[in-house]
């Protein structure tokens, strides 16, 4: 944990979410491992494929977007973006390491992400919200940001929801 937390980030404003260079990926790789740790299910984690390189490609893609803020030069928060069809939007990785969390790092990450989306025409954006680490927080602010819940996903022979899929419409 980094000293002086509530010092260090006493004015959100002052951290601007920076566009994610291929030059990052190793920076990038080391958050991803964090997230996995949670939950590799949550995030989509292929250990077969995923390492630097990996994210270095991906990075690299026209079709992502990747963005995070930074403090004392480490990332804390992250999200990305993958266009996966004409007019339509992905929006993935959303992340705030534990000891910066409910500080508006990730809205302030996903506000970028929106206005990039909307100047580009993109149309419809979708996300996924997965029920572990606070998922009540996480869905209250995609729906702050107009995100709708579409459909949801139980576990196999139960009523447990462990997903919500949601989208925001630029209609």
């Amino acid at each position: 944990m980094m000293k002086n937390i509530n010092e260090n980030i006493s004015n959100i404003e002052n951290f601007k979410p920076t566009k994610l260079s291929v030059d990052d990926s190793g920076e990038y790789w080391e958050i991803r491992q964090e997230m996995v740790e949670k939950d590799p299910q949550a995030f989509g984690f292929d250990k077969t494929k995923e390492n630097e390189k990996y994210w270095k490609d991906y990075i690299l893609n026209p079709y992502n977007s990747f963005y995070g803020i930074k403090i004392n030069n480490k990332f804390v928060s992250t999200a990305a973006s993958l266009t996966t069809e004409e007019n339509v939007c992905l929006i993935k990785n959303v992340y705030t390491k534990e000891e910066f969390r409910g500080r508006g790092f990730s809205e302030k990450l996903l506000d970028v992400l929106i206005n990039e989306a909307r100047v580009n025409g993109i149309k419809k954006l979708n996300l996924w919200v997965n029920y572990v680490d606070s998922p009540q927080v996480a869905k209250k602010m995609y729906e702050k940001l107009g995100f709708k819940k579409v459909d949801e996903y139980k576990y196999p022979n139960s009523d447990v929801v462990f997903s919500e899929f949601m989208e925001k419409d630029f209609l």
